[in-house]
């Protein structure tokens, strides 16, 4: 993470704007209920599309020296001469902000670099929209800030060596595709740990991993259709870069690989894990690279 003084103070600050044109524009559209464009859960939800032109309207009167990416409908802003590139992804958990349940986040993160990969995000602002706690980096460090108290240094918990002493977010919402791959790919990893949730909020999932209150998370639902590459996108990777890794995690993607030199395109898919510390990884990889010979021995043993 690239560590910039000058900037943290502005960058949060805009940040807070960002927020506060999402929220006023939610509040004019009931959640407790599902609300699509389309049948695809995963696709775009009514309150999205209103986010989405609120936002660019927002960024085509200001003076905001930068290009800013929003996750979803290809919408992009470019400014002739910018300094900073500005990526959000306005309703992380659209479908749990839908039905009112979970915690779905609104997420801004910042780079100097106009081509910027996961290394060069330099802020990260992350927003629980229902339970209204704050996330953000400062100085190459991650803070949590809960309604009404001061803001508080984050480190992941990185003492839990062992999965079987760990807790796990793992994901395999959004369908039977989704579901099949996520399986095929990191099913067995569940059966190994000592609790394991799936509220589908990947933003504050790793806010929450940042801050100690779990230890791994998961994204498998990776898979192919026709010639396209469908799952989670480069948009729910921001804030394990602008939030977790400052707090101590470490990111890769399903082989081991740090994603680190990836640049960033919101909407393509990559499967990724985050963690708290080596030994944590180093189990939860040989668990995926066998993990259908896995999965094998655990349905056919007998005191199942």
């Amino acid at each position: 993470m690239v560590i910039l003084k000058d900037y943290d103070s502005y960058f949060f600050h805009l940040s807070e704007k960002i927020r506060k044109i999402i929220m006023k524009t939610l509040k004019k559209h009931d959640s407790n209920k599902l609300k699509l464009f389309d049948d695809d859960l995963k696709g775009e939800h009514e309150a999205d599309r209103e986010v989405y032109s609120r936002l660019l309207n927002f960024f085509s009167k200001s003076k905001i020296p930068a290009n800013v990416h929003i996750e979803g409908e290809e919408s992009h802003y470019y400014k002739g001469n910018p300094k900073f590139v500005i990526m959000i992804d306005p309703i992380d958990g659209s479908l749990n902000r839908d039905l009112n349940v979970g915690d779905p986040g609104i997420v801004v993160t910042f780079s100097l670099s106009l081509k910027p990969k996961f290394r060069d995000i330099c802020f990260g602002y992350i927003y629980g929209i229902h339970s209204s706690d704050i996330y953000y980096s400062k100085n190459g460090k991650s803070f949590y800030k809960k309604r009404g108290n001061r803001a508080i240094e984050m480190h992941c918990e990185d003492t839990v060596n062992q999965l079987k002493d760990a807790i796990l977010y793992y994901n395999d919402g959004y369908g039977t595709e989704f579901a099949k791959a996520s399986f095929r790919k990191a099913g067995a990893l569940p059966f190994f740990v000592k609790h394991h949730n799936a509220f589908d909020n990947t933003a504050l999932e790793i806010c929450q991993i940042s801050r100690g209150a779990a230890h791994i998370r998961v994204e498998a639902r990776s898979y192919v259709k026709g010639n396209k590459l469908k799952g989670s996108d480069h948009a729910n990777i921001l804030p394990a870069f602008a939030i977790g890794a400052p707090s101590g995690l470490i990111i890769t993607d399903l082989n081991g690989n740090s994603i680190e030199n990836i640049e960033i395109d919101l909407d393509k898919t990559q499967d990724f894990i985050i963690c708290a510390n080596k030994n944590l990884l180093t189990e939860a990889l040989n668990i995926i690279k066998d993990n259908l010979n896995t999965l094998k021995i655990i349905t056919e043993t007998k005191s199942i």
